[in-house]
């Protein structure tokens, strides 16, 4: 049923400030959603667990586009950040995550949650190096996580 807009909060800041991530066979069983929200936690595969990511502050962004085919709508979803550095551990890490695929959480400046991807629908990993031109330049990774659901992120606010 068509309502409308909710009121404006008084204060929504942008962007957000930290991500965790898991590849996404690590998931046990992915949650009931309602009404955009995820009613219980994601169930994971025993002894795993959620990794911690790393951007540097106010590069983390997510972004949902809808788009529309002749089976319906749809969503491009993509996490992007920038991780500094260049060292052998990160590209190695870097590398490693190429060749998966995974499901993201991403967490905001006022505690809010995104559940990005699915089992069914993970997201693909790809990262660009970059050295930057001048001294003041840094050195580092674009990453991002991207892939396509038929449903958008739903919060994800469960204890």
């Amino acid at each position: 049923m068509l309502t409308d807009f909710p009121s404006k909060k008084p204060y929504n800041p942008g962007g957000y400030n930290a991500f965790q991530f898991i590849p996404y066979y690590n998931v046990e069983a992915y949650p009931m959603i309602a009404n955009s929200q995820v009613l219980v936690p994601l169930e994971l595969s025993p002894g795993a667990a959620w990794l911690t990511g790393y951007a540097t502050m106010e590069t983390l962004s997510y972004d949902e586009a809808p788009q529309r085919d002749e089976a319906g709508p749809y969503y491009t979803l993509t996490v992007s950040g920038f991780v500094p550095g260049d060292t052998q551990g990160l590209i190695d890490l870097v590398h490693q995550m190429q060749s998966q695929r995974f499901i993201v959480l991403v967490h905001d400046s006022l505690g809010k949650q995104r559940l990005v991807g699915t089992p069914r629908a993970p997201l693909d990993f790809a990262a660009a190096f970059g050295s930057g031109k001048m001294r003041a330049d840094q050195k580092g990774f674009n990453i991002t996580f991207s892939g396509v659901s038929t449903f958008p992120s739903p919060v994800y606010e469960v204890v």
